[in-house]
């Protein structure tokens, strides 16, 4: 959307509606899951970038003006919840969840696979993620936030943890990172 109160607002576009037109795909079907959780922000003066979840993985979307959205599957199963530029490119702050093993909690037989979650930190090289760092944490963690320190290098990030906490609470965790590469 874009626009102002007094002159009313315009929808310049949906960036991602679930569905994938290269693969004609009925207006229902979603090949990574339904979208959610979108980080935004700007890599390049022209350009806007996206991490976007799905229930099935992670998407990168890019944007340029005057083209359409461009979406790559980064493979992983991550929940994005912040990214900063950086003078020595893009770090982005996610939940990671990985499929450790199948649980017999379910009445009707069927056994979802159980997650153990993490937080962690990438370096971002245009479509691809380098993992920098994985922050303590387990069961329901996530929702990092990130922001410049004291040094270039330097960034402050928060997130929060159940792993240690007593149900239903989670504490919350602020730690400074040294990116060295």
């Amino acid at each position: 959307w874009y626009g102002s109160p007094l002159a009313g607002f315009r929808n310049i576009g949906i960036m991602y509606d679930g569905g994938n037109r290269e693969q004609k795909c009925g207006e229902l079907s979603c090949p990574w899951g339904m979208p959610s959780e979108p980080v935004l922000y700007q890599p390049a003066r022209d350009t806007l970038a996206c991490y976007l979840r799905t229930e099935a993985t992670m998407l990168v979307g890019t944007w340029q003006v005057g083209k359409a959205w461009r979406w790559h599957d980064t493979t992983l199963l991550l929940h994005p919840s912040s990214v900063i530029t950086t003078p020595h490119g893009g770090l982005l702050a996610a939940r990671q969840l990985t499929p450790v093993r199948e649980h017999s909690s379910w009445k009707d037989g069927n056994k979802p696979a159980r997650y153990d979650t993490s937080v962690v930190l990438y370096h971002v090289e245009g479509n691809r993620l380098r993992n920098v760092l994985t922050l303590p944490g387990s069961k329901d963690c996530g929702y990092a936030g990130l922001c410049a320190g004291q040094t270039p290098r330097e960034f402050v990030m928060s997130y929060y943890s159940s792993g240690k906490a007593p149900a239903p609470c989670a504490d919350v965790y602020i730690a400074t990172l040294a990116v060295t590469s």
